[in-house]
């Protein structure tokens, strides 16, 4: 197996973890990935970088899946993709009668479907009034 390949295995709790935390970064830039903020990490003594990008995407049967991009030094880019509801199970299944941090994913989780909610709206009302202008029909299928 290459070295690529087992530390994305070593690392898929890593992705895990990390990517509650990194995917909702994006919000207000146009539902793109942020800026390369730089290496996340080092891997090794030698300093072997590791980079490691997170987004939202959804499939075309709904399914909305946290991707997650691995760089591994100059080895090459390790796609993973994680059905957001696997990550919410993992952290019911471990909640260990902490419900205040369930209550605060929970609560998250819900001003983030708002912040996106609102910018569907925007882009929702902008088509329907660029068609008035234009005294088109706008139909949204």
């Amino acid at each position: 197996m290459s070295l690529c390949k087992v530390l994305t295995v070593a690392l898929s709790n890593l992705v895990l973890y990390t990517s509650y935390d990194q995917s909702f970064m994006y919000l207000y830039t146009g539902l793109h990935m942020i800026d390369d903020l730089g290496q996340d990490a080092t891997l090794f003594d030698e300093g072997l970088p590791i980079f490691l990008d997170n987004d939202l995407e959804v499939s075309d049967s709904g399914m909305l899946y946290i991707k997650s991009t691995l760089n591994i030094g100059d080895f090459n880019e390790v796609e993973i993709l994680k059905p957001l509801y696997e990550t919410i199970e993992y952290v019911l299944d471990n909640t260990e009668n902490e419900y205040w941090e369930l209550y605060a994913i929970a609560n998250e989780l819900e001003r983030e479907a708002s912040k996106l909610r609102d910018v569907a709206q925007r882009m929702e009302d902008s088509t329907e009034n660029v068609a008035d202008l234009f005294d088109v029909t706008y139909d949204s299928d």
